[in-house]
């Protein structure tokens, strides 16, 4: 909740203005670029002056276009719920990593050189003003982002997994659907 009010603070605060697919929120604070819902978050001095690479604002695109931020107030949601469990702060990781693969796969689909993004990606990372429960720029998951943009996934790899997994699921299915006959037997007198 305490992001959701910082978030509409931040709306209200910033100038806006309306694009097509997503609405920009110009603040005069040092913020890194991010995104919720269908809001940008962006720094209005560098915005207007033509600062803000394109590939930024389409990663953010990306992240509002996807509706990346369902996902994040979905487990949000559920850590509330299910707040002893240890395993929906690391859901909460993978699918945030998920998001960033998914916006910079869309860049780098764009026609964006991946070193010149990835040198983009380590310069924007620096910055450090984030707001809670929004999509942004994070340094912790620029690591990972930047191996992931140059692995190659293999075909060859891909069909191996498939076919160890698809005759793999079909048994568990037949030996966990089978059903038994050993019924005792009961005597009727």
């Amino acid at each position: 909740v305490a992001g959701l009010i910082q978030i509409r603070n931040k709306v209200r605060a910033g100038t806006r203005k309306e694009l097509e697919h997503a609405t920009l929120v110009l603040l005069e604070e040092p913020i890194t670029p991010q995104s919720f819902l269908d809001y940008i978050f962006l720094e209005k001095q560098p915005f207007e002056s033509g600062n803000i690479e394109p590939e930024i604002l389409d990663h953010e695109f990306t992240h509002v276009r996807q509706f990346h931020s369902f996902d994040v107030l979905l487990i949000e949601f559920l850590k509330v719920i299910f707040w002893f469990n240890p395993l929906m702060y690391l859901y909460k990781h993978a699918i945030q990593l998920n998001h960033e693969f998914l916006a910079d796969e869309a860049v780098v689909r764009g026609g964006s050189s991946i070193s010149d993004y990835q040198e983009l990606l380590m310069r924007v990372s620096s910055g450090t003003n984030s707001l809670k429960t929004s999509s942004s720029i994070n340094f912790s998951l620029t690591k990972k982002r930047l191996k992931m943009m140059g692995k190659k996934i293999s075909k060859i790899k891909v069909g191996a997994v498939w076919l160890f997994v698809l005759p793999l699921s079909v048994a568990f299915i037949i030996v966990f659907s089978a059903q038994t006959d050993d019924y005792p037997q009961t005597i009727s007198m």
